[in-house]
């Protein structure tokens, strides 16, 4: 008989078994894009506090694609379209339960009115508390985690139909950074709790034609998923250039970080 052990799992993740099989059914488009981010990258490094985590960049320039694709992150809910004006963006920051990897969700709250340094502030808070935070939501939502799978996933769904209860709990959309933990360029296709996810990939350094000549370039892969019952291809593919023109646009955060340079009292 080969050898093998087992490995307890511990009950937290049973939330990560339960998300999956409640978005399994869900009708996902996703496209695959590539933002050129060797000048953004520069300028993330060298931001006025330290370093700037490219998450943060991420989801606040998706703040403001958001704004002008606002249908994007809908929920369909009796016969309508619901679409918040405000944009929460959950993000998972992995972390260790039970003696195992467990994705925890935390939500950015309004992100298209806040700035690069608010959001930067926030995400290095959050990865400093994430542990002894992870213990205490799952000490919480612990009775829960008891029931039967079936049982459980029936209440979390009808606890997530009334969309006000799904944007206090999971935000509307959610940005998932797997490519910090890659050495090389790659696509990650999530299984979407939200009608829009994106998932940060990987970064290769490849030979990239630039107005004519050949140059040594960053490129991100970037995931784009979106819910086919709330958004149609052309519109998703519009949002997803959007998106993928303010990754790239290094003059907008050189303008942001030359204002975070002006801001007193720095922590």
């Amino acid at each position: 008989m080969a050898a093998f052990r087992r490995i307890p799992i511990p009950s937290s993740r049973r939330f990560v078994m339960d998300a999956t099989a409640i978005a399994r059914d869900r009708p996902i488009i996703y496209g695959l894009c590539e933002a050129d981010i060797t000048d953004v990258r520069h300028l993330l490094a060298n931001a006025p506090e330290g370093p700037i985590s490219l998450t943060g960049y991420v989801v606040w320039c998706l703040g403001g694609a958001i704004a002008d694709h606002p249908t994007v992150h809908g929920y369909v809910h009796r016969g309508h379209l619901v679409v918040f004006t405000e944009v929460d963006a959950t993000v998972i920051v992995e972390t260790n339960h039970g003696g195992m990897s467990f994705p925890r969700a935390h939500v950015l709250r309004d992100v298209g009115n806040r700035s690069l340094r608010d959001l930067h502030l926030e995400l290095r808070r959050l990865q400093h508390d994430t542990a002894s935070d992870t213990a205490r939501a799952v000490r919480m939502v612990r009775p829960l985690l008891a029931l039967p799978a079936p049982l459980r996933r029936w209440v979390m769904r009808a606890y997530l139909r009334d969309p006000q209860r799904r944007k206090r709990l999971m935000g509307t959309v959610a940005v998932t950074a797997v490519g910090m933990h890659a050495t090389r360029g790659f696509w990650g296709i999530a299984i979407p709790q939200h009608s829009l996810q994106i998932v940060i990939g990987g970064i290769e350094t490849r030979p990239v034609a630039v107005d004519g000549s050949v140059e040594i370039r960053d490129i991100l892969s970037i995931t784009v998923a979106v819910d086919h019952d709330v958004v149609d291809g052309a519109p998703a593919v519009r949002f997803a250039d959007d998106l993928v023109s303010r990754i790239e646009d290094a003059d907008a955060l050189r303008g942001d970080i030359d204002a975070w340079r002006k801001v007193p009292n720095r922590r």
